[in-house]
Formats: C-alpha cells, sequence, structure tokens
C-alpha cells in the first residue's frame, strides 16, 4: 500500500515537472520569439543596434541586428529614419531576426510625388495644403504654404479646410510609415471633400530633394533666443536699418565661398559647420526681404547639404515680419554666432566632459568599436563598445559620474539607455562630437593605451576596480541584443 501510495506520488511529481517544463517552453518560445512595434529613435549601423520606442508605453528597446537580419519593406539600415515605425521579429538570442518598415496603405490614384508637389507650388496652384502632423512638428518647419492640420484635433479645426468641397486638398506628414495624413485625409472625405490626395513621402522626401522648409513669423517671434540661429542675407545696409532681433549678417556669396573652401579642402558633410556649431539639430532660419529668393533657397540647400537637419526659411521674409509689426532692431547685426544647444534628457554639458577629459574626475567610456577608438580617444577614457555594455555593467560604479561618448552622441544616447534601465543614475552622455569639442578647448586626442593608463591611475587612487582591456577585444557577433 505504502508503495502504491509512493508510486502515485511520484506520478504527481513527475506530471508536475512535465507541466512546468512545458510551461517555461511555451514562456520561453513566446519570449524569445516576441515582435515588437515601435518608432525608430537611432539606428548604429557600426555597433550593429537599433533604439526604437512605442509609443503607446513609452518603453524604449535596444535591439542588435547582424548581416542574417532580414530587411522587409526598406532597402538598407540607412533608410530606417528617426520617426519611421518598424516592427521587429527577435530569435532566441535577442537579435533582430527581421526588421519591417511599417508602410501606410493608400491608393496609388489618391498618392502625390514629391516632383509634382513642388511643381504645385512652384506655379502657384490653386489648392490645399495640409501638414497633419502634432504643432510643435509642424511649427520647426513645413512645406511652403502648408496649414497645420494636426489629425487629432481636425475635428475641432474643420474651419481650417476651404469651403469648396471640390478643391483639391493634399495631406503630408512625416513619411511613408507615419498614419497621420492618411488619417486626415479619410476624415475630409468623410466631411464631403471629393478631391483629396496624400503625399505619403512626406517631409523627409522632401528634405532630400533639398527643397526648403519654412516657419511662420508667429512661431518664430517666440524662439528670438541662443538657442536659435537666425541668418540675415540681405545686403549691408538694408540690414542696418532694421533687422530681426540677434539676426548674424551673412551673405549667399559667404555661404558659397565656404563650401568652395571645404570642397578644395576635401571636408566631409557631417565636419561642415556653420558659425562652428557642431550640433548638426540646431535650429538655423534663414531670411531675406520676401519669401523664397533665389539666395536664399541656394543657400538652404547648400547647408542642407551639410546634413543640417533643422534648416528653414522664414515665411514671407522680412517684409511680412515688419508688414506685421514684430520686433526689430537696427544698427549693426551680430557676425558670429552665440549658440546654445538645448539640453536633450540625459545629456552631459560640455563643461562637465572637458573637465573629465582634463582631471579624470569622472568615469569616461567610449563606446565606439575597438578600431574606431584606436585612432584617438578622449584623454582618461577607456573602451567598452556599445554592443558590450550589457555584459559589462556590473563592473562600472554606480557612485561617481560616468559620461559615455561616440562620434556624434547617437551610440552614446544608446549606452545611457541601457544603463538607465539597468537602473544607473549617475550616467550622462556627450551629445556631441567629441573630438570637435575636445579641439576647441586645446585637447589633444591620446591612444587608447596612454588613455586607459591614465584612467587606471585615476581609479587607483579611488580604489575602484576598472575594467580590463580584454573588455573589449570579444567578438561584436558573440553578442546579445538589449
Amino acid at each position: 500500500m505504502r508503495k502504491n501510495n509512493h508510486n502515485h506520488k511520484g506520478e504527481q511529481m513527475l506530471r508536475f515537472k512535465v507541466i512546468v517544463f512545458i510551461s517555461v517552453l511555451v514562456f520561453s518560445a513566446s519570449l524569445f520569439g516576441a515582435k515588437m512595434v515601435g518608432k525608430v529613435q537611432s539606428v548604429s549601423r557600426k555597433a550593429k543596434l537599433i533604439q526604437f520606442v512605442n509609443p503607446k508605453t513609452k518603453k524604449v528597446n535596444i535591439v542588435k541586428f547582424n548581416s542574417k537580419t532580414k530587411l522587409l519593406e526598406v532597402s538598407s539600415f540607412k533608410a530606417l529614419k528617426p520617426g519611421s515605425k518598424i516592427s521587429v521579429q527577435v530569435d532566441k538570442n535577442g537579435v533582430a531576426k527581421s526588421i519591417k518598415l511599417i508602410l501606410v496603405k493608400v491608393a496609388a490614384e489618391k498618392r502625390i510625388s514629391t516632383s509634382d508637389l513642388a511643381k504645385m507650388i512652384e506655379n502657384g496652384d490653386d489648392f490645399f495644403l495640409g501638414d497633419a502632423r502634432p504643432p510643435g512638428k509642424c511649427g520647426m518647419g513645413h512645406i511652403p504654404g502648408a496649414v497645420n492640420t494636426f489629425t487629432k484635433t481636425l475635428k475641432k479645426n474643420m474651419h481650417l479646410l476651404p469651403k469648396n468641397k471640390n478643391k483639391l486638398l493634399v495631406f503630408y506628414c512625416g513619411g511613408p510609415s507615419c498614419p497621420l495624413s492618411p488619417k486626415a485625409a479619410k476624415m475630409a472625405e468623410k466631411m464631403g471633400y471629393k478631391n483629396v490626395k496624400v503625399y505619403v513621402d512626406g517631409v523627409p522626401a522632401w528634405k532630400k530633394s533639398k527643397r526648403p522648409v519654412e516657419v511662420d513669423t508667429g512661431w518664430l517671434k517666440k524662439r528670438l533666443n541662443v538657442n536659435h540661429v537666425i541668418v540675415d542675407m540681405r545686403s549691408a545696409s538694408e540690414i542696418a536699418k532694421g533687422h530681426i532681433p540677434g539676426a548674424i549678417q551673412f551673405s549667399y556669396l559667404d555661404v558659397k565661398n565656404m563650401d568652395k573652401k571645404y570642397k578644395s579642402r576635401g571636408v566631409k558633410s557631417k565636419k561642415k559647420l556653420l558659425f562652428g556649431i557642431r550640433d548638426k539639430k540646431a535650429p538655423i532660419i534663414l531670411y531675406s526681404n520676401n519669401n523664397m529668393g533665389k539666395d536664399v533657397v541656394a543657400s538652404y540647400k547648400i547647408i542642407a547639404s551639410w546634413k543640417y537637419k533643422s534648416a528653414a526659411v522664414l515665411s514671407g521674409g522680412f517684409s511680412n515680419w515688419s508688414k506685421k509689426g514684430l520686433k526689430i532692431e537696427s544698427g549693426k547685426p551680430a557676425f558670429s554666432a552665440k549658440y546654445v544647444k538645448k539640453m536633450e534628457k540625459g545629456a552631459a554639458t560640455d563643461e562637465s566632459f572637458i573637465s573629465a577629459a582634463r582631471t579624470g574626475n569622472k568615469m569616461i567610456i567610449d563606446v565606439r568599436s575597438e578600431a574606431e577608438a584606436s585612432d584617438g580617444v578622449a584623454p582618461y577614457s577607456i573602451n567598452i563598445p556599445l554592443d558590450q555594455l550589457k555584459d559589462n555593467l556590473h563592473r562600472i560604479p554606480k557612485k561617481g559620474g560616468v559620461i559615455l561618448y561616440c562620434s556624434t552622441g547617437s551610440r552614446a544616447c544608446m549606452g545611457y539607455n541601457t544603463f538607465k534601465k539597468a537602473g544607473y543614475k549617475n550616467v550622462t552622455y556627450l551629445n556631441d562630437q567629441f573630438d570637435e569639442l575636445l579641439r576647441s578647448h586645446n585637447i589633444d586626442t591620446v591612444s587608447l593605451e596612454q588613455s586607459e593608463k591614465m584612467a587606471g591611475r585615476i581609479v587607483k587612487k579611488s580604489k575602484k576596480k576598472m575594467p580590463r582591456k580584454s573588455m573589449h577585444r570579444r567578438n561584436m557577433d558573440d553578442e546579445e541584443g538589449c
């Protein structure tokens, strides 16, 4: 009898183990075969990592990809621009099996191309152009003549649309994966508008074609500060009579000559700077007397080719500004920029990075690849490539300051989010070109070996463990994504 009871208990235990084992298998399959959706924040092709955020939960995901990762609805990782909506399928190691660009569905007959829209604007055709993006996005630069018709508030603002229901309406937003313009078009059709089209490619394609975007006077009058760069392209005599407060005098000829010098020296586009401004997201507003003068448009194209992403032209120019009775200054304008970059969340100040590079008062981590770091690093820095950060977090102290940097700031930002998810509160990142920042303060880069020796001495004094040099010698393909 006891034997039977023992067998019965054994059978129960076996069934329990089988159930648990099956449950673990199902859980593992659902976890590792997960599909995640979100908007691209940044892509590092060097570290083979993509960062995206879920718009609903605000959760930030960082996923590794490799040569086996399939790209769907997109030709290259370079085409995955910030703001693009994607679906990511990961394998059992958390590496992306596939990354799909989620495209909006709009019938071919309802689409309009970049060239056709440009012709309509240039010819002065009678049609309505609606920017379906949020007011903040639209304000920073919209296609000339567009009216902000943000989809979420359009029902309350139908008065913005023309009364003539037969008039052509064209809506656009942030590109082929942005659903706002198709939604706005459907709303207009429900209201009885019979001729509605969608410029699906939107602002990214418009900017890529080097066609200018514009900002309105109402938007600019609230932003006459050091976080914005205003460029007056008129003659010196006109500027002396009156100009927008804080404007810098710089003509098309100045821009053209500067571009020639850069080209003659073989300077890469990302290294071409206007007024020494390294921040390629700096809002740069150009204006002349009228709306879209040839010199302003030509200057915009050159500056945009230097990879400045937030360059724009003032709608209506100075004549529109003065006509509206907005503030004007007379006398000599500025000849150099006093631009101050608006700090992103988690970004380190230039001063804190420079101080750390001079004294070693904070741990500095170079998250570039070992090959990049071999060309020179910031003094007192150690090298832990971005894709290896997760496996080495336990080596980084949670007390004392830590600053991450890379070539431009994008990988450092990814690293910052990795630390943040792990509970670190003492980490910041440099949102800048570290080498240019060092150079502007007369600090030379040093060899990785020299830098790690410098950093080692500082760590020895504070009795903190230092990541070994072998940490960055691992094969990048062996790393798992976050």
